[in-house]
């Protein structure tokens, strides 16, 4: 049984892609394409919500183990061709009208080809160039998509639209100085859409250059509160300083240490979910680190281990001999209070100061040992990794 749509070919992962792999693809794939829902163009719109709608689905199916086993047997059936209009001859006209209605079906190949008919039917409209290039880039082709958007710059070049997708290619192809100078000639000549800035903004945000992104994105979304792209943007950034306050971190795995780093990230997730239109991804994403940050706060037993780690000058992780040392270290350390207090009501009869004073220094060594190894986890982490 085939299916509709591969959505790991949507994503651009392997079929055997883990699920931190499949997270980050579904979120770099929703920045490319979320700008693209607000162009003055209805085909690239239409395009991009397709796209947007794809994305959505390959993350719910995908990141479910048990949709996924699914999903991977029908996969193994194939994949359904899209249905596409029915060519009806020359023409830059028909050709390009052709293109355009394999675009809105994704279907990448017969665009490419239909467009470069056009262009050679009427080579010196900028429209051919601009759908053209579209076509390949949904293939991939970015050398080719580059030359196409660039020819349809130089034959119109005060469409906003023209200057957009040229952005669009320098963005994929990792020219970011090049993409935000195209995003703001796009900007320029059509200074009502907000979706130009946004498109500066998204691009230091991949770039981690989130101290850039964040005014930007913040002064589109003041002037457009309703915006979803606004919201989106926003939103994302705001993630992404939350995720990047922790100093602990190996990859996409990070450790909080201190009280004023949950502080800061319970503030930016908070401030994400406060957006007028919270988007599903956002609103999971800030839910996730406001669940991790509740559990950091958690107090839980677990004795400082670091001294006895220490006292075995960094070895504990030469061998289990070791290991065993270091666990009967604390473990001497965490029996010794009750020793105290044991022998000292066991001498009170024969020395009653004595029995006493054992008594008192095995006591406040057990709460001391108890207020050392009852302690939020985020103490715990600070212990292990600082």
């Amino acid at each position: 049984m085939a299916v509709d749509v591969d959505y790991y070919a949507v994503l651009g992962v392997a079929r055997d892609a883990d699920s931190k792999a499949i997270e980050a693809a579904v979120k770099k794939s929703m920045r490319e394409w979320r700008k693209r829902t607000e162009a003055a163009d209805l085909g690239v719109r239409q395009e991009a919500e397709i796209k947007v709608k794809q994305i959505e689905e390959a993350r719910t199916t995908l990141l479910d183990e048990a949709r996924r086993a699914a999903y991977d047997r029908a996969l193994a059936g194939g994949v359904k061709q899209p249905a596409v209009p029915v060519p009806r001859g020359g023409g830059s006209r028909n050709w390009l009208e052709q293109a355009e209605g394999y675009l809105a079906v994704g279907d990448y190949h017969s665009a490419a080809y239909a467009a470069r008919e056009a262009t050679q039917v009427e080579g010196n409209n900028a429209k051919t160039w601009w759908i053209r290039s579209r076509a390949n880039s949904g293939l991939q082709l970015w050398q080719d998509a580059l030359y196409e958007a660039r020819q349809a710059v130089l034959i119109e070049g005060n469409n906003a639209e023209y200057h957009f997708a040229l952005g669009l290619v320098h963005e994929q192809m990792d020219q970011l100085n090049d993409a935000v100078d195209e995003y703001r000639r796009a900007g320029t000549c059509d200074p009502a859409n907000p979706i130009y800035e946004l498109a500066v903004g998204g691009v230091y945000a991949s770039a981690g250059r989130l101290d850039q992104a964040l005014p930007i994105v913040e002064a589109v979304y003041s002037r457009h509160p309703e915006d979803p792209a606004a919201n989106y943007y926003l939103g994302s950034v705001l993630i992404d300083l939350a995720e990047r306050i922790p100093k602990v971190r190996q990859r996409d795995v990070y450790a909080v240490t201190s009280r004023e780093e949950i502080d800061q990230m319970r503030k930016l997730a908070n401030r994400a979910l406060a957006l007028n239109k919270v988007d599903d991804e956002i609103r999971k994403s800030a839910d996730q680190i406001l669940k991790y940050l509740d559990r950091m706060e958690q107090k839980s037993f677990r004795p400082p281990m670091q001294w006895a780690r220490a006292a075995l000058g960094g070895a504990a992780e030469g061998g289990w001999m070791l290991l065993i040392i270091m666990f009967m270290i604390v473990g001497g350390f965490m029996l010794l209070p009750a020793i105290l207090v044991i022998a000292g009501f066991a001498s009170l009869a024969q020395s009653p100061g004595g029995g006493f004073m054992s008594i008192l220094i095995g006591a406040a060594l057990g709460w001391v040992w108890y207020k050392l190894s009852w302690v939020p986890r985020w103490k715990h982490n600070k212990r292990e990794f600082v």
